[in-house]
Protein backbone atom coordinates (compact mmCIF):
# COMPACT_ATOMS: atom_id res chain seq x y z
CA UNK A 1 0.00 0.00 0.00
CA UNK A 2 0.98 3.66 -0.06
CA UNK A 3 2.43 3.57 3.45
CA UNK A 4 5.07 1.01 2.42
CA UNK A 5 6.52 3.00 -0.44
CA UNK A 6 10.06 3.94 0.59
CA UNK A 7 10.61 1.19 3.18
CA UNK A 8 14.29 0.14 3.23
CA UNK A 9 15.63 3.16 1.34
CA UNK A 10 18.85 2.66 3.31
CA UNK A 11 19.91 -0.29 5.49
CA UNK A 12 22.94 -0.83 7.70
CA UNK A 13 24.11 -3.40 10.22
CA UNK A 14 25.23 -2.18 13.62
CA UNK A 15 26.24 -5.49 15.21
CA UNK A 16 25.57 -9.11 14.36
CA UNK A 17 22.10 -8.84 15.91
CA UNK A 18 21.35 -5.12 15.49
CA UNK A 19 20.43 -3.24 12.33
CA UNK A 20 18.93 0.06 11.21
CA UNK A 21 16.50 0.58 8.33
CA UNK A 22 15.59 3.98 6.88
CA UNK A 23 11.85 4.19 6.22
CA UNK A 24 10.92 7.16 4.05
CA UNK A 25 7.23 7.32 3.18
CA UNK A 26 6.32 8.81 -0.19
CA UNK A 27 3.22 9.03 -2.33
CA UNK A 28 2.90 6.48 -5.15
CA UNK A 29 4.49 8.85 -7.67
CA UNK A 30 7.39 9.66 -5.30
CA UNK A 31 6.60 13.36 -5.56
CA UNK A 32 5.06 13.98 -2.13
CA UNK A 33 7.23 13.24 0.92
CA UNK A 34 5.37 12.26 4.09
CA UNK A 35 7.92 11.31 6.72
CA UNK A 36 11.33 9.80 7.44
CA UNK A 37 12.04 7.40 10.27
CA UNK A 38 14.82 5.04 11.23
CA UNK A 39 13.69 1.63 12.46
CA UNK A 40 16.09 -0.01 14.92
CA UNK A 41 16.11 -3.77 15.42
CA UNK A 42 18.08 -5.07 18.40
CA UNK A 43 17.33 -8.82 18.28
CA UNK A 44 17.75 -9.96 14.69
CA UNK A 45 18.61 -13.40 13.35
CA UNK A 46 19.57 -14.55 9.87
CA UNK A 47 16.08 -15.51 8.71
CA UNK A 48 13.28 -13.39 10.20
CA UNK A 49 12.73 -9.64 10.52
CA UNK A 50 10.35 -8.82 13.41
CA UNK A 51 7.00 -7.31 12.46
CA UNK A 52 7.67 -4.24 14.61
CA UNK A 53 10.96 -2.49 15.38
CA UNK A 54 12.59 -2.33 18.79
CA UNK A 55 12.78 1.47 18.51
CA UNK A 56 12.08 4.27 16.06
CA UNK A 57 14.15 7.42 15.53
CA UNK A 58 13.01 10.14 16.16
CA UNK A 59 11.54 9.33 19.59
CA UNK A 60 11.06 11.12 22.90
CA UNK A 61 14.61 10.30 24.04
CA UNK A 62 16.20 10.90 20.62
CA UNK A 63 14.44 13.77 18.82
CA UNK A 64 15.58 15.26 15.53
CA UNK A 65 17.58 18.43 16.40
CA UNK A 66 16.31 21.71 15.03
CA UNK A 67 19.47 22.04 12.88
CA UNK A 68 18.66 18.80 11.04
CA UNK A 69 16.14 18.57 8.20
CA UNK A 70 13.37 16.08 8.88
CA UNK A 71 13.85 14.62 5.37
CA UNK A 72 16.42 11.87 5.89
CA UNK A 73 18.08 10.22 2.90
CA UNK A 74 20.84 7.90 4.16
CA UNK A 75 22.14 6.00 7.18
CA UNK A 76 25.66 4.59 7.75
CA UNK A 77 27.08 2.50 10.61
CA UNK A 78 30.56 3.05 12.03
CA UNK A 79 30.21 0.10 12.91
CA UNK A 80 28.27 0.08 16.24
CA UNK A 81 27.37 3.77 15.97
CA UNK A 82 24.97 5.30 13.46
CA UNK A 83 25.27 8.33 11.18
CA UNK A 84 22.12 9.85 9.64
CA UNK A 85 22.26 12.24 6.66
CA UNK A 86 19.48 14.67 5.71
CA UNK A 87 18.70 16.32 2.37
CA UNK A 88 20.46 19.54 3.41
CA UNK A 89 23.76 17.86 4.22
CA UNK A 90 23.23 17.79 7.97
CA UNK A 91 24.51 14.80 9.91
CA UNK A 92 23.49 13.23 13.22
CA UNK A 93 26.07 10.93 14.75
CA UNK A 94 24.49 8.59 17.30
CA UNK A 95 27.12 6.85 19.41
CA UNK A 96 26.51 3.46 20.95
CA UNK A 97 26.08 3.60 24.74
CA UNK A 98 26.49 0.88 27.32
CA UNK A 99 23.62 -0.70 29.27
CA UNK A 100 21.80 1.72 31.57
CA UNK A 101 22.52 4.69 29.29
CA UNK A 102 21.16 5.91 25.97
CA UNK A 103 22.55 8.29 23.31
CA UNK A 104 20.44 11.45 23.56
CA UNK A 105 20.13 13.77 20.56
CA UNK A 106 18.27 16.47 22.48
CA UNK A 107 20.54 19.48 22.00
CA UNK A 108 18.75 21.47 24.71
CA UNK A 109 20.25 19.11 27.30
CA UNK A 110 23.62 18.62 25.59
CA UNK A 111 26.73 19.31 27.71
CA UNK A 112 28.37 20.98 24.69
CA UNK A 113 27.10 23.58 22.26
CA UNK A 114 25.29 22.30 19.20
CA UNK A 115 27.48 21.97 16.12
CA UNK A 116 27.57 20.13 12.85
CA UNK A 117 27.63 17.22 12.86
CA UNK A 118 25.30 16.80 15.83
CA UNK A 119 26.82 14.21 18.15
CA UNK A 120 24.73 12.38 20.71
CA UNK A 121 25.62 12.55 24.39
CA UNK A 122 25.38 9.82 27.00
CA UNK A 123 22.34 10.08 29.27
CA UNK A 124 21.20 7.87 32.11
CA UNK A 125 17.90 6.04 31.52
CA UNK A 126 14.98 8.09 32.80
CA UNK A 127 12.66 6.79 35.52
CA UNK A 128 10.42 3.97 34.37
CA UNK A 129 12.85 2.74 31.68
CA UNK A 130 15.87 0.49 31.43
CA UNK A 131 18.45 -0.65 28.87
CA UNK A 132 19.95 -4.13 29.26
CA UNK A 133 22.45 -4.03 26.38
CA UNK A 134 24.82 -1.77 24.45
CA UNK A 135 23.62 0.06 21.35
CA UNK A 136 22.33 3.24 19.73
CA UNK A 137 18.73 2.50 20.71
CA UNK A 138 16.87 4.32 23.51
CA UNK A 139 15.89 2.88 26.88
CA UNK A 140 12.76 0.75 26.91
CA UNK A 141 9.75 0.90 29.25
CA UNK A 142 9.60 -1.15 32.42
CA UNK A 143 6.84 -3.76 32.04
CA UNK A 144 3.64 -3.39 34.02
CA UNK A 145 4.20 -4.59 37.58
CA UNK A 146 7.80 -3.38 37.73
CA UNK A 147 9.54 -0.05 38.28
CA UNK A 148 12.78 1.90 38.01
CA UNK A 149 13.14 5.13 40.01
CA UNK A 150 15.89 6.37 37.67
CA UNK A 151 18.28 7.27 40.46
CA UNK A 152 20.95 4.96 39.04
CA UNK A 153 21.66 3.62 35.58
CA UNK A 154 18.82 1.22 34.91
CA UNK A 155 19.85 -2.11 33.45
CA UNK A 156 16.72 -3.84 34.77
CA UNK A 157 13.47 -3.06 36.60
CA UNK A 158 12.44 -3.99 40.14
CA UNK A 159 9.28 -5.97 40.83
CA UNK A 160 6.42 -4.10 42.54
CA UNK A 161 4.16 -5.49 45.25
CA UNK A 162 0.86 -6.90 44.04
CA UNK A 163 -1.35 -4.25 45.67
CA UNK A 164 0.56 -1.21 44.39
CA UNK A 165 0.01 0.91 41.29
CA UNK A 166 2.86 0.07 38.90
CA UNK A 167 1.73 0.53 35.30
CA UNK A 168 3.88 0.39 32.19
CA UNK A 169 6.90 2.66 32.70
CA UNK A 170 6.38 2.96 36.47
CA UNK A 171 8.83 5.04 38.48
CA UNK A 172 7.59 4.42 42.02
CA UNK A 173 5.53 1.92 43.94
CA UNK A 174 2.40 4.04 44.39
CA UNK A 175 -0.30 3.19 46.92
CA UNK A 176 -3.51 2.39 45.05
CA UNK A 177 -5.52 4.64 47.38
CA UNK A 178 -4.08 7.66 45.55
CA UNK A 179 -6.20 6.63 42.57
CA UNK A 180 -9.44 6.92 44.54
CA UNK A 181 -11.95 9.28 42.98
CA UNK A 182 -14.01 11.65 45.14
CA UNK A 183 -17.60 12.20 44.06
CA UNK A 184 -20.29 14.40 45.57
CA UNK A 185 -22.99 13.13 43.24
CA UNK A 186 -25.59 10.78 44.65
CA UNK A 187 -28.77 9.19 43.39
CA UNK A 188 -31.76 11.26 44.44
CA UNK A 189 -34.25 9.15 46.43
CA UNK A 190 -37.17 7.66 44.57
CA UNK A 191 -40.80 8.22 45.39
CA UNK A 192 -41.71 5.81 48.23
CA UNK A 193 -44.10 2.96 47.52
CA UNK A 194 -46.71 4.56 49.79
CA UNK A 195 -47.00 8.31 49.50
CA UNK A 196 -50.47 8.75 51.06
CA UNK A 197 -50.58 9.23 54.83
CA UNK A 198 -53.73 7.12 55.27
CA UNK A 199 -52.01 4.12 53.67
CA UNK A 200 -48.89 4.62 55.77
CA UNK A 201 -50.91 4.91 58.99
CA UNK A 202 -53.02 1.81 58.29
CA UNK A 203 -49.96 -0.21 57.29
CA UNK A 204 -48.08 0.64 60.47
CA UNK A 205 -51.08 0.21 62.77
CA UNK A 206 -52.04 -3.26 61.56
CA UNK A 207 -48.66 -4.80 60.68
CA UNK A 208 -46.90 -7.28 62.92
CA UNK A 209 -43.19 -7.75 62.27
CA UNK A 210 -41.05 -10.70 63.29
CA UNK A 211 -38.16 -8.82 64.91
CA UNK A 212 -38.11 -7.67 68.51
CA UNK A 213 -38.14 -4.01 67.49
CA UNK A 214 -41.10 -4.49 65.16
CA UNK A 215 -43.08 -6.25 67.90
CA UNK A 216 -42.43 -3.49 70.43
CA UNK A 217 -43.66 -0.72 68.10
CA UNK A 218 -46.61 -2.71 66.70
CA UNK A 219 -50.06 -1.68 68.05
CA UNK A 220 -51.39 -5.13 67.16
CA UNK A 221 -48.85 -6.69 69.52
CA UNK A 222 -50.01 -4.53 72.42
CA UNK A 223 -53.65 -5.19 71.56
CA UNK A 224 -52.90 -8.91 71.79
CA UNK A 225 -51.25 -8.33 75.17
CA UNK A 226 -54.34 -6.41 76.29
CA UNK A 227 -56.63 -9.20 75.07
CA UNK A 228 -54.53 -11.66 77.01
CA UNK A 229 -55.06 -9.58 80.15
CA UNK A 230 -58.80 -9.47 79.43
CA UNK A 231 -58.82 -13.24 78.97
CA UNK A 232 -57.15 -13.71 82.33
CA UNK A 233 -59.76 -11.37 83.83
CA UNK A 234 -62.63 -13.33 82.28
CA UNK A 235 -61.17 -16.60 83.52
CA UNK A 236 -60.91 -15.04 86.95
CA UNK A 237 -64.57 -13.99 86.76
CA UNK A 238 -65.56 -17.50 85.70
CA UNK A 239 -63.62 -19.02 88.59
CA UNK A 240 -65.83 -17.12 91.02
CA UNK A 241 -68.49 -19.78 90.40
CA UNK A 242 -66.35 -22.32 92.27
CA UNK A 243 -64.68 -20.26 94.98
CA UNK A 244 -67.18 -17.53 96.00
CA UNK A 245 -70.69 -17.69 97.41
CA UNK A 246 -73.41 -16.96 94.79
CA UNK A 247 -74.64 -13.76 96.43
CA UNK A 248 -71.14 -12.33 96.85
CA UNK A 249 -70.18 -13.58 93.38
CA UNK A 250 -73.14 -11.84 91.74
CA UNK A 251 -72.30 -8.61 93.57
CA UNK A 252 -68.65 -8.73 92.37
CA UNK A 253 -69.71 -9.51 88.82
CA UNK A 254 -72.14 -6.60 88.88
CA UNK A 255 -69.42 -4.20 90.08
CA UNK A 256 -66.98 -5.38 87.38
CA UNK A 257 -69.61 -5.14 84.67
CA UNK A 258 -70.64 -1.64 85.80
CA UNK A 259 -67.01 -0.52 85.61
CA UNK A 260 -66.65 -1.77 82.05
CA UNK A 261 -70.08 -0.40 81.07
CA UNK A 262 -68.93 3.07 82.11
CA UNK A 263 -65.98 2.78 79.67
CA UNK A 264 -68.22 1.54 76.85
CA UNK A 265 -67.84 3.92 73.91
CA UNK A 266 -69.34 1.47 71.44
CA UNK A 267 -72.70 0.65 73.02
CA UNK A 268 -72.88 3.95 74.90
CA UNK A 269 -72.73 2.25 78.28
CA UNK A 270 -75.05 -0.66 77.50
CA UNK A 271 -72.49 -3.44 77.05
CA UNK A 272 -69.76 -4.37 79.50
CA UNK A 273 -67.94 -6.14 76.66
CA UNK A 274 -68.03 -2.83 74.81
CA UNK A 275 -65.97 -1.38 77.63
CA UNK A 276 -63.25 -3.95 77.03
CA UNK A 277 -63.25 -3.17 73.30
CA UNK A 278 -63.25 0.57 74.04
CA UNK A 279 -60.07 0.22 76.12
CA UNK A 280 -58.44 -1.52 73.16
CA UNK A 281 -59.61 1.28 70.83
CA UNK A 282 -58.20 3.94 73.18
CA UNK A 283 -54.87 2.09 73.21
CA UNK A 284 -54.61 1.87 69.43
CA UNK A 285 -55.72 5.52 69.12
CA UNK A 286 -52.99 6.67 71.51
CA UNK A 287 -50.40 4.67 69.58
CA UNK A 288 -51.75 6.03 66.29
CA UNK A 289 -51.31 9.63 67.48
CA UNK A 290 -47.85 8.85 68.84
CA UNK A 291 -46.89 7.39 65.47
CA UNK A 292 -48.44 10.32 63.59
CA UNK A 293 -46.59 12.95 65.63
CA UNK A 294 -43.27 11.14 65.26
CA UNK A 295 -43.85 10.59 61.54
CA UNK A 296 -44.74 14.26 61.03
CA UNK A 297 -41.36 15.32 62.42
CA UNK A 298 -39.41 12.99 60.09
CA UNK A 299 -38.81 15.84 57.63
CA UNK A 300 -36.70 16.82 55.83
CA UNK A 301 -35.19 13.40 55.28
CA UNK A 302 -31.51 14.44 55.35
CA UNK A 303 -31.81 16.15 58.74
CA UNK A 304 -33.48 13.39 60.76
CA UNK A 305 -32.34 10.09 62.20
CA UNK A 306 -33.79 6.58 61.96
CA UNK A 307 -37.55 6.19 62.44
CA UNK A 308 -37.34 4.07 65.60
CA UNK A 309 -41.07 4.48 66.20
CA UNK A 310 -41.86 2.22 63.22
CA UNK A 311 -40.88 -1.26 62.10
CA UNK A 312 -39.33 0.22 58.95
CA UNK A 313 -36.79 2.67 60.35
CA UNK A 314 -36.20 4.20 56.89
CA UNK A 315 -39.65 5.71 56.42
CA UNK A 316 -39.72 9.47 56.14
CA UNK A 317 -42.42 12.07 55.83
CA UNK A 318 -41.02 12.98 52.44
CA UNK A 319 -41.67 12.38 48.78
CA UNK A 320 -39.25 13.20 46.00
CA UNK A 321 -39.34 14.37 42.43
CA UNK A 322 -36.44 14.84 40.03
CA UNK A 323 -36.46 16.39 36.56
CA UNK A 324 -34.30 18.09 33.94
CA UNK A 325 -35.00 21.75 33.22
CA UNK A 326 -33.73 23.70 30.22
CA UNK A 327 -31.70 26.81 30.99
CA UNK A 328 -33.42 28.43 28.02
CA UNK A 329 -36.57 28.68 30.15
CA UNK A 330 -36.53 31.82 32.34
CA UNK A 331 -35.64 31.10 35.95
CA UNK A 332 -38.26 31.90 38.59
CA UNK A 333 -37.63 34.72 41.05
CA UNK A 334 -37.61 32.18 43.86
CA UNK A 335 -34.78 30.16 42.27
CA UNK A 336 -32.73 33.05 40.84
CA UNK A 337 -30.65 33.73 44.02
CA UNK A 338 -29.52 30.10 44.02
CA UNK A 339 -28.43 30.35 40.39
CA UNK A 340 -26.53 33.55 41.19
CA UNK A 341 -24.59 31.76 43.94
CA UNK A 342 -23.69 28.91 41.56
CA UNK A 343 -22.60 31.27 38.78
CA UNK A 344 -20.44 33.31 41.17
CA UNK A 345 -18.66 30.37 42.79
CA UNK A 346 -14.88 30.48 42.26
CA UNK A 347 -13.29 27.30 40.92
CA UNK A 348 -9.84 25.99 41.84
CA UNK A 349 -8.53 23.37 39.44
CA UNK A 350 -6.59 20.42 40.88
CA UNK A 351 -4.22 18.32 38.80
CA UNK A 352 -2.17 15.28 39.83
CA UNK A 353 0.28 13.42 37.61
CA UNK A 354 0.67 10.06 39.34
CA UNK A 355 3.72 7.78 39.20
CA UNK A 356 6.07 10.15 37.44
CA UNK A 357 9.53 11.61 37.97
CA UNK A 358 8.50 14.95 36.47
CA UNK A 359 9.07 18.05 38.61
CA UNK A 360 7.24 21.34 39.10
CA UNK A 361 9.92 23.08 37.03
CA UNK A 362 8.69 21.26 33.94
CA UNK A 363 4.96 21.96 34.45
CA UNK A 364 3.08 24.84 32.86
CA UNK A 365 -0.70 25.40 32.72
CA UNK A 366 -2.26 27.70 30.14
CA UNK A 367 -5.70 28.93 29.16
CA UNK A 368 -6.52 28.35 25.50
CA UNK A 369 -8.79 30.90 23.83
CA UNK A 370 -9.89 31.23 20.23
CA UNK A 371 -7.06 33.63 19.47
CA UNK A 372 -4.27 32.97 21.97
CA UNK A 373 -2.78 30.89 24.75
CA UNK A 374 -2.50 32.61 28.13
CA UNK A 375 -0.13 31.31 30.79
CA UNK A 376 -1.74 30.81 34.22
CA UNK A 377 -0.08 31.27 37.60
CA UNK A 378 0.08 28.15 39.77
CA UNK A 379 -1.38 28.55 43.25
CA UNK A 380 0.66 25.60 44.49
CA UNK A 381 2.84 22.81 43.16
CA UNK A 382 4.59 19.85 44.76
CA UNK A 383 6.42 16.78 43.48
CA UNK A 384 6.81 14.16 46.18
CA UNK A 385 7.04 10.37 46.09
CA UNK A 386 6.18 10.07 42.44
CA UNK A 387 3.17 12.42 42.41
CA UNK A 388 3.24 15.87 40.83
CA UNK A 389 0.36 17.97 42.22
CA UNK A 390 -0.62 21.47 41.16
CA UNK A 391 -3.54 23.87 41.65
CA UNK A 392 -4.63 26.91 39.69
CA UNK A 393 -7.50 29.39 40.09
CA UNK A 394 -9.82 29.41 37.09
CA UNK A 395 -10.89 32.84 35.81
CA UNK A 396 -14.25 31.50 34.58
CA UNK A 397 -16.37 28.37 34.54
CA UNK A 398 -16.32 27.67 30.81
CA UNK A 399 -12.64 27.34 29.98
CA UNK A 400 -10.18 25.24 28.03
CA UNK A 401 -6.80 24.68 29.65
CA UNK A 402 -3.66 22.74 28.78
CA UNK A 403 -1.22 21.25 31.26
CA UNK A 404 2.18 20.64 29.67
CA UNK A 405 5.12 18.70 31.06
CA UNK A 406 8.16 19.98 29.19
CA UNK A 407 10.00 16.77 29.91
CA UNK A 408 10.21 13.24 28.54
CA UNK A 409 9.40 11.71 31.92
CA UNK A 410 6.68 9.05 31.85
CA UNK A 411 3.31 9.37 33.61
CA UNK A 412 1.33 6.45 35.03
CA UNK A 413 -2.00 8.11 35.73
CA UNK A 414 -3.82 11.43 36.06
CA UNK A 415 -6.30 12.84 38.55
CA UNK A 416 -8.23 16.07 37.98
CA UNK A 417 -10.79 17.90 40.07
CA UNK A 418 -12.40 21.15 41.10
CA UNK A 419 -13.06 22.81 44.42
CA UNK A 420 -15.13 25.83 45.35
CA UNK A 421 -16.15 27.48 48.64
CA UNK A 422 -19.59 27.19 50.16
CA UNK A 423 -21.82 30.17 50.88
CA UNK A 424 -25.26 30.93 52.27
CA UNK A 425 -27.80 33.62 51.53
CA UNK A 426 -31.00 33.49 53.62
CA UNK A 427 -32.74 30.27 52.54
CA UNK A 428 -30.25 29.55 49.72
CA UNK A 429 -27.20 27.39 50.46
CA UNK A 430 -24.34 26.83 48.03
CA UNK A 431 -22.61 23.58 48.96
CA UNK A 432 -18.84 23.27 48.95
CA UNK A 433 -17.51 21.84 45.70
CA UNK A 434 -14.80 19.22 46.05
CA UNK A 435 -14.47 16.32 43.63
CA UNK A 436 -11.61 14.36 42.06
CA UNK A 437 -11.64 11.97 39.13
CA UNK A 438 -8.81 9.52 38.49
CA UNK A 439 -7.77 8.25 35.08
CA UNK A 440 -5.54 5.22 34.68
CA UNK A 441 -5.32 2.08 32.61
CA UNK A 442 -6.52 -1.09 34.30
CA UNK A 443 -4.49 -3.05 31.77
CA UNK A 444 -1.33 -1.21 32.84
CA UNK A 445 -0.71 1.20 29.93
CA UNK A 446 1.36 4.37 30.19
CA UNK A 447 0.01 7.88 29.67
CA UNK A 448 0.18 9.11 26.08
CA UNK A 449 2.06 12.27 25.15
CA UNK A 450 -1.18 14.02 24.18
CA UNK A 451 -4.60 13.43 25.75
CA UNK A 452 -7.91 15.26 26.11
CA UNK A 453 -10.53 15.17 28.86
CA UNK A 454 -13.91 16.85 28.45
CA UNK A 455 -15.41 17.93 31.78
CA UNK A 456 -19.07 18.93 31.65
CA UNK A 457 -20.63 20.65 34.68
CA UNK A 458 -24.33 20.50 35.48
CA UNK A 459 -26.13 22.68 38.01
CA UNK A 460 -28.12 20.72 40.60
CA UNK A 461 -30.84 22.56 42.51
CA UNK A 462 -32.38 20.81 45.53
CA UNK A 463 -35.62 22.42 46.70
CA UNK A 464 -37.04 21.49 50.10
CA UNK A 465 -40.64 22.58 50.52
CA UNK A 466 -41.59 23.71 54.04
CA UNK A 467 -43.51 21.60 56.55
CA UNK A 468 -45.30 24.78 57.55
CA UNK A 469 -45.30 28.16 55.87
CA UNK A 470 -44.66 28.95 52.22
CA UNK A 471 -40.91 29.61 51.76
CA UNK A 472 -38.85 26.76 50.32
CA UNK A 473 -35.17 26.16 51.05
CA UNK A 474 -32.72 25.72 48.17
CA UNK A 475 -29.37 23.97 47.94
CA UNK A 476 -27.09 24.07 44.93
CA UNK A 477 -24.02 22.18 43.75
CA UNK A 478 -22.23 21.28 40.51
CA UNK A 479 -22.15 17.72 39.21
CA UNK A 480 -19.33 16.80 36.79
CA UNK A 481 -19.39 14.27 33.99
CA UNK A 482 -16.33 13.28 31.99
CA UNK A 483 -15.89 12.24 28.38
CA UNK A 484 -12.63 10.51 27.50
CA UNK A 485 -11.10 7.49 25.82
CA UNK A 486 -8.81 5.34 27.93
CA UNK A 487 -7.61 3.57 24.78
CA UNK A 488 -6.30 6.88 23.44
CA UNK A 489 -5.20 8.25 26.79
CA UNK A 490 -3.06 5.24 27.73
CA UNK A 491 -0.89 3.33 25.29
CA UNK A 492 1.01 0.05 25.10
CA UNK A 493 4.74 -0.50 24.62
CA UNK A 494 4.37 -1.00 20.87
CA UNK A 495 2.34 2.19 20.49
CA UNK A 496 4.86 4.11 22.59
CA UNK A 497 7.72 2.88 20.40
CA UNK A 498 5.96 3.89 17.18
CA UNK A 499 4.32 7.17 18.22
CA UNK A 500 6.10 8.74 21.22
CA UNK A 501 8.35 11.23 19.43
CA UNK A 502 7.70 14.42 21.38
CA UNK A 503 9.80 15.83 24.20
CA UNK A 504 6.73 16.94 26.17
CA UNK A 505 3.41 15.61 27.47
CA UNK A 506 0.25 17.69 27.05
CA UNK A 507 -3.09 17.17 28.78
CA UNK A 508 -6.01 19.25 27.51
CA UNK A 509 -9.03 19.78 29.78
CA UNK A 510 -12.13 21.34 28.23
CA UNK A 511 -14.54 22.55 30.95
CA UNK A 512 -18.02 23.70 29.98
CA UNK A 513 -21.55 23.88 31.36
CA UNK A 514 -24.57 21.95 30.13
CA UNK A 515 -27.62 23.70 28.68
CA UNK A 516 -29.87 22.20 31.34
CA UNK A 517 -29.95 21.75 35.09
CA UNK A 518 -31.23 19.08 37.46
CA UNK A 519 -34.16 20.08 39.67
CA UNK A 520 -34.82 17.92 42.74
CA UNK A 521 -37.86 18.66 44.88
CA UNK A 522 -38.52 17.25 48.35
CA UNK A 523 -41.95 17.82 49.86
CA UNK A 524 -43.75 16.42 52.93
CA UNK A 525 -46.21 13.59 52.40
CA UNK A 526 -48.44 14.98 55.15
CA UNK A 527 -48.55 18.31 56.95
CA UNK A 528 -49.78 18.94 60.49
CA UNK A 529 -53.43 19.59 59.71
CA UNK A 530 -53.68 16.50 57.53
CA UNK A 531 -51.98 14.32 60.15
CA UNK A 532 -54.39 15.43 62.88
CA UNK A 533 -57.47 15.03 60.70
CA UNK A 534 -56.50 11.66 59.20
CA UNK A 535 -55.54 10.21 62.59
CA UNK A 536 -58.85 11.38 64.06
CA UNK A 537 -60.69 9.71 61.19
CA UNK A 538 -58.72 6.55 61.88
CA UNK A 539 -59.87 6.60 65.51
CA UNK A 540 -63.50 6.97 64.48
CA UNK A 541 -63.02 4.23 61.92
CA UNK A 542 -61.82 1.80 64.59
CA UNK A 543 -64.74 2.78 66.81
CA UNK A 544 -67.28 2.31 64.04
CA UNK A 545 -65.81 -1.05 63.02
CA UNK A 546 -66.16 -2.34 66.59
CA UNK A 547 -69.68 -0.90 66.84
CA UNK A 548 -70.61 -2.66 63.61
CA UNK A 549 -69.23 -5.96 64.92
CA UNK A 550 -71.17 -5.62 68.18
CA UNK A 551 -74.33 -4.68 66.30
CA UNK A 552 -74.04 -7.73 64.07
CA UNK A 553 -73.52 -9.91 67.14
CA UNK A 554 -76.47 -8.34 68.96
CA UNK A 555 -78.96 -8.43 66.10
CA UNK A 556 -77.89 -11.54 64.23
CA UNK A 557 -75.41 -13.88 65.86
CA UNK A 558 -76.73 -13.88 69.47
CA UNK A 559 -80.41 -14.47 68.46
CA UNK A 560 -79.34 -17.32 66.20
CA UNK A 561 -77.22 -18.78 69.00
CA UNK A 562 -80.08 -18.56 71.50
CA UNK A 563 -82.52 -20.11 69.09
CA UNK A 564 -80.22 -23.04 68.36
CA UNK A 565 -79.23 -23.46 72.00
CA UNK A 566 -82.88 -23.22 73.16
CA UNK A 567 -83.83 -26.00 70.83
CA UNK A 568 -81.09 -28.44 71.68
CA UNK A 569 -80.14 -27.31 75.23
CA UNK A 570 -83.33 -25.93 76.82
CA UNK A 571 -82.06 -26.30 80.38
CA UNK A 572 -78.92 -24.30 79.67
CA UNK A 573 -80.77 -21.44 78.07
CA UNK A 574 -83.24 -21.20 80.94
CA UNK A 575 -80.46 -20.91 83.51
CA UNK A 576 -78.44 -18.26 81.70
CA UNK A 577 -79.89 -15.21 83.42
CA UNK A 578 -78.92 -14.85 87.05
CA UNK A 579 -81.44 -13.80 89.64
CA UNK A 580 -80.20 -10.24 89.94
CA UNK A 581 -80.57 -9.66 86.15
CA UNK A 582 -84.14 -11.06 86.16
CA UNK A 583 -85.08 -8.67 88.92
CA UNK A 584 -83.64 -5.76 87.06
CA UNK A 585 -85.73 -6.57 84.01
CA UNK A 586 -88.96 -6.09 86.02
CA UNK A 587 -88.15 -2.46 86.88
Amino acid sequence: NGQSVGYGKSITWLTSSQAAILVTTYSFNYITWYSSKVYLYTSLNDTIVPSSPSAVIPNAQQPIPSTINSKLIRIVSTPASLAILDTSGGVILILAESSGYYPSTDTSNSPVAAAMPVVSHSTKCIGGTYKPNTGVHPCILCPSGSRNPGTIAGTSCMTCSSNSFCPLGAVYEINSTLLTSISQAYAYPRLPEMDVFEDILLHNMFSLGLTGHCLVVSPIFWILILLLIFLVLLLGMASLNWFVEPEKRDRLLTIIKNIFQRTDLIGEGELWMGGLASIAIVLITVMAYAFAISYLNQYPSEKVGPSTFACDTTIRNAKFQSSLQALAVPISDEEQPMFNLLNEQNFTFYLDFINTAASCMSLSISEVTDSSTISMILLSCSDLNGTLSATVLLPQHDIKITATLNDIQLVGGVRVGLSGPSSKNDSDTLKELNFRQSFYSKSGGTFAQAATIDMVLTKVINETEPLSGSDSEFEGIWYPTFTYSLNEMFITTDTYVMSANSTSTTLTIDIRETSYYIKNVQSPIAKQSEVIFRTLLFSFLCLEICAMIFLICKLLLIPIYRKVAGRYFPYSINSVEPEYEMKSNHH
